[in-house]
């Protein structure tokens, strides 16, 4: 994307293999793959210590110390960002997002390499490990991007499909005040956009509607009361916002990011999830762009994810960590084994994403039905994402599913 001149700051990455690098350098890489193979937490406690005090080989400390500064390290009023990059990150069933650790705002090479170490162990983390399950941990993989340090004002993720439905013609922006490391760890409740994205048409139409043609079609706010912002001496810190509740973006710079998204998926040649900070002079910076590996399913076939109704009810991030164990007591109650492979999809009835519950309502739309000239109860609406609501409400009529009433 930077080579096509899109709005990239400036990055070098520290590959997986420098990683492997440090570990040998401390004696370390023998016992990580040792205890790789065991389900031994005092173990990987003693290794993510080790790769804490860890020194960093002198030959690779010389060169990220040399590309740092390229970018702005020492520069006054300049600093740079620490980003994990693990190779199990964004599959099909888990992201990590997180997980792993980052730090942002350093200003100084010893910041640095602490925070390069800090990523490296977090690779073997408990939260990692609980999140990606027990038993045998794959090969160590931690690259990290060093990235320039956007201060940003706003900030958040584009989804260039709908990730919750699969919806080609939406697209999912969610945005909040300060740095964006608030909203992808679940901390706070971002305003959410759903914007429409210009019909299919040939390669060359699309290129030129999506600079004009990107609708907002909702716009969710989130009710942020305090916000990261990067902190002077470096490191980030909590501050109150202003309770007038203004939007953390205009519907404007919305609809920009929107193009900009669609013009990475171009790139790409396939939908992408980005993250995106705004600084306080408006200027727009893509941070990253990964591909959605959920594949966009045939249009009434795709299991239906919504926050409708219960995001009311549910106002806080989850973590992780709390979620395995309220996901757990609530499934005692509505995980249906049956019912999921009937009419669910074969998902669970619930999953959390970037920090916030969803609920599988699948169901409903065989609970539904229209008789002709009226509308669809208005409670079972209430349950369904926004896209299927407005094709519930463009039908002429429907009878329900009989069999899920067996």
């Amino acid at each position: 994307m930077h080579a096509e001149g899109m709005p990239v700051p400036e990055a070098f990455v520290v590959t997986v293999e420098a990683m492997r690098r440090f570990l040998s350098h401390n004696r370390l890489l023998d016992r990580s793959e040792e205890t790789i193979d065991q389900d031994d937490s005092a173990g990987i406690q003693r290794l993510r210590m080790g790769v804490l005090d860890g020194e960093i080989p002198p030959d690779l400390r010389s060169l990220v110390s040399a590309e740092a500064q390229r970018i702005g390290l020492g520069v006054p009023g300049q600093a740079i960002a620490v980003r994990s990059s693990a190779i199990d990150e964004d599959g099909e069933a888990l992201s990590f997002a997180g997980q792993y650790e980052s730090r942002l705002n350093v200003r100084s090479p010893s910041e640095l390499f602490e925070a390069l170490r800090v990523c490296w162990a977090s690779w073997y983390s408990e939260e990692a490990r609980s999140y990606r399950g027990r038993g045998p941990m794959r090969a160590c993989g931690m690259a990290v991007v060093i990235q320039r340090q956007i201060f940003a004002k706003s900030a958040g993720v584009l989804f260039t499909i709908n990730p919750m439905t699969g919806s080609w013609r939406e697209m999912v922006l969610e945005a909040c005040w300060g740095q964006g490391e608030a909203l992808v760890s679940g901390r706070v409740r971002p305003d959410r956009f759903l914007l429409r994205r210009p019909r299919k048409t040939p390669r060359p139409v699309q290129r030129v509607l999506a600079h004009v043609q990107v609708e907002a079609l909702e716009h969710e706010p989130g009710g942020q009361s305090r916000a990261l912002y990067t902190s002077a001496s470096g490191g980030l810190e909590w501050r109150d916002l202003d309770p007038t509740g203004e939007a953390a973006l205009r519907e404007e710079d919305a609809r920009k990011i929107g193009r900009m998204g669609l013009r990475a998926e171009a790139l790409a040649q396939q939908p992408q999830d980005i993250e995106w900070a705004m600084d306080d002079r408006g200027e727009i910076f893509v941070l990253q762009s990964r591909p959605i590996t959920a594949k966009n399913p045939d249009r009434g076939e795709e299991v239906l994810w919504t926050r409708r109704f219960f995001g009311e009810r549910w106002t806080e991030s989850a973590t992780p960590l709390g979620w395995s164990v309220i996901q757990r007591a609530l499934h005692e109650f509505i995980e249906y084994k049956k019912t999921s492979e009937a009419h669910l999809g074969g998902a669970p009835p619930t999953q959390l994403h970037r920090g916030r519950p969803y609920f599988n309502v699948t169901v409903f739309r065989h609970l539904l039905f229209k008789f002709p000239g009226a509308p669809p109860p208005r409670f079972l609406l209430e349950f369904l994402p926004p896209e299927e609501e407005r094709r519930w409400l463009r039908r002429r009529a429907a009878s329900p599913g009989f069999t899920v009433y067996r």
